[in-house]
């Protein structure tokens, strides 16, 4: 369809191991029209860490907020002991990410990454979020995938450098397919300050 398009098509052994350092750096350094790479090799380029820091801070302080009201409502002790388990596991990843050394292979930022093509997007939906609803058939895994959190942090990324909100495109047949909650994923992947300006932002709020 676009014979003069400059497009760099990158296959699993490209980004194997050995490879990856090599390829990050030709992403990086030529002027391409498009890259096109897998899922799984998408998830091996890493988010800038200071920004994957500050945006794990930010969901830390949401949950914590979330607690705080689910333990003013009687009844909801199981709420809060879900919502405690991913307060932990997010602050442990953070503690992580904070500790551990660097390689010095490029990252996202690093990429030069102007817009995102998300193909086959229903497979990322699977989003931590917290809630204080119980037994409600179709919420889900609140605790999500980490799949579907390290493109939540790429998108925000993408967002912030862009600064107009736009950036991400997904493509998907079946953006629902389980429940309305899914929706509510899509929407924070591609519309994080529509919900925000609106007051949207938690699930419960949402729903």
């Amino acid at each position: 369809l676009y014979p003069g398009a400059n497009i760099l098509a990158i296959t699993k052994k490209d980004f194997s191991k050995n490879n990856r350092r090599k390829f990050l750096a030709k992403i990086t350094t030529g002027d391409w029209d498009a890259v096109i790479i897998s899922h799984s090799s998408f998830g091996f380029i890493k988010p800038d860490a200071d920004f994957e820091m500050n945006l794990l801070d930010s969901e830390i302080a949401g949950i914590l907020e979330a607690i705080e009201d689910a333990k003013r409502d009687e009844g909801k002790k199981a709420t809060v002991k879900q919502l405690e388990k991913m307060r932990e596991k997010l602050q442990n990843r953070v503690a992580a990410l904070r500790d551990k050394p660097m390689d010095d292979l490029l990252d996202f930022a690093q990429l030069g990454v102007d817009q995102l093509f998300v193909d086959e997007a229903h497979l990322f939906k699977n989003l931590m979020f917290s809630t204080k609803m119980q037994n409600v058939r179709g919420l889900g895994d609140p605790k999500g995938s980490q799949r579907a959190l390290d493109l939540f942090i790429k998108a925000q990324q993408l967002y912030n450098k862009n600064g107009n909100g736009q950036g991400v495109v997904f493509a998907t047949g079946t953006p629902v397919s389980n429940s309305l909650a899914e929706m509510y994923h899509m929407m924070r992947y591609l519309q994080p300050q529509e919900l925000k300006d609106a007051g949207l932002w938690n699930f419960d709020a949402w729903a």
